[in-house]
């Protein structure tokens, strides 16, 4: 674990800022990886592995850390890890995933608006963390009259790089935490929200693509809604029809790569598809890898502890999701006692399942995997496992996990998001 920093008597706090663990991070703090679905064996004692392992804390009063060594009542208790076969959702992100995700073509993985908004926001953004609110005002002007002037877009950043080497950024940074400040803020994003993700475009403005309508189901679920319509596939063929005659494209190998990739593409568009968290998660690199400045800007959950656009998470894609997952301590989760019989706690129930789950996920992803030719006595007893799972095909049975996992995941958080009918869910953290 990271060591404390000791700071002197005399220091004291000017601000609180929340930051997220990563991946990593979690398996630093993590003191044990639970494989075992079993927390409690047939004779009421903790199964090692398992969401109740002592290394997590003491089992009971008679019990000692195997940590920290401390008893029942001492013991702080100490954090253990899931590592998932796939990722899921991080609810409590999962709005701000979705919103950005409108507002990206997943073709060419951009921000759905011109190069000189986003420049414009970031260099007012600039402006707006030296406290030079004025400047801010002067650039929404620069702005607004080359779109009158209708000019290249070289000419705005001329316009804009000159005007901010006559008045360049201050040498002192304040943080915005005045009310004029933070009103300031909220309004500069509130205005790049509107034009970047929330106007509706027929046509991706960077690469002509169609734009789809990304639909969200009780966060568990991401989809296109409805295909494109013939009216618009037939516009987007005509364009890249004009493209390939502009290029004069003499290679006819290369010719028919891009029509099988346009074929191919238009067909995808046509109908409905299911994006999993995994597909998702891969559109989302792309979209950072291109967008990292703005986004970084944009979404202040990417920032550092030190709240600084140079300093980002190296990985902060992986904030959006859950690839290995956090466990709580015994203590926080303390087992059930009736009549000399112990039973889990309804949140150590959660873990339980997710562990299972996550193990079937492996022995399908094993009877998928089609370079295993052996038919031993091990693929017969995977087979015989996943014969109980929901679902007709091994795929079905594959994405039916993923969801009820998603839908587990969710419910630690909020209970509020376990939407299966019937289920008596225990309390969430937000509850």
């Amino acid at each position: 674990m990271d060591t404390i920093n000791y700071y002197p008597s005399d220091t004291t706090i000017s601000g609180l800022l929340f930051s997220n663990y990563t991946s990593e991070e979690i398996r630093r703090l993590s003191v044990k990886e639970l494989t075992s679905s079993s927390a409690i064996d047939r004779l009421g004692a903790p199964v090692p592995g398992g969401p109740y392992d002592l290394a997590l804390g003491p089992f009971d009063k008679n019990d000692r850390c195997f940590t920290c060594g401390q008893g029942f009542v001492s013991c702080p208790g100490h954090l253990g890890h899931i590592s998932l076969v796939l990722p899921v959702y991080n609810p409590v992100f999962f709005r701000n995933l979705v919103n950005v995700l409108r507002g990206c073509c997943l073709h060419c993985h951009t921000i759905q608006c011109s190069n000189a908004e986003k420049y414009l926001f970031c260099m007012q953004m600039l402006y707006l963390k030296h406290g030079q609110t004025n400047e801010i005002d002067n650039l929404q002007s620069i702005y607004k009259t080359w779109i009158l002037e209708r000019k290249s877009l070289d000419t705005f950043y001329e316009h804009i790089n000159e005007h901010m080497k006559l008045n360049p950024p201050s040498s002192t940074k304040i943080e915005a935490t005045t009310k004029n400040l933070l009103a300031i803020r909220q309004q500069l994003i509130k205005d790049f929200e509107a034009r970047a993700f929330k106007t509706k475009k027929k046509f991706c403005p960077n690469c002509n693509t169609p734009v789809r309508s990304l639909r969200a189901d009780s966060h568990s679920k991401l989809f296109y809604s409805q295909g494109i319509s013939n009216k618009q596939i037939k516009a987007y063929q005509e364009r890249m029809s004009n493209v390939r005659q502009q290029k004069n494209m003499n290679n006819n190998d290369e010719s028919k790569d891009n029509d099988d990739e346009e074929e191919m593409l238009t067909k995808m568009m046509s109908s409905q598809m299911y994006l999993t968290p995994l597909d998702v998660l891969k559109h989302f690199e792309k979209i950072w890898t291109n967008e990292k400045e703005v986004l970084g800007i944009y979404l202040a959950t990417l920032r550092s502890p030190h709240h600084s656009i140079t300093h980002i998470h190296n990985n902060p894609i992986s904030l959006f999701f859950f690839e290995v997952l956090p466990v709580l301590p015994s203590k926080f989760r303390p087992v059930l006692s009736f009549n000399d019989q112990k039973f889990e706690n309804p949140k150590t129930v959660r873990y339980s399942t997710i562990i299972q789950d996550n193990q079937y996920m492996k022995e399908l992803l094993l009877l998928k995997d089609k370079q295993t030719t052996d038919i031993s006595t091990s693929t017969t007893n995977r087979s015989s496992l996943t014969n109980t799972l929901r679902g007709i095909t091994n795929e079905e049975k594959f994405n039916n996990l993923w969801l009820k996992m998603q839908i587990t995941v969710n419910s630690i958080f909020d209970s509020s998001l376990d939407n299966r009918s019937g289920a008596r869910v225990a309390k969430g953290i937000r509850q």
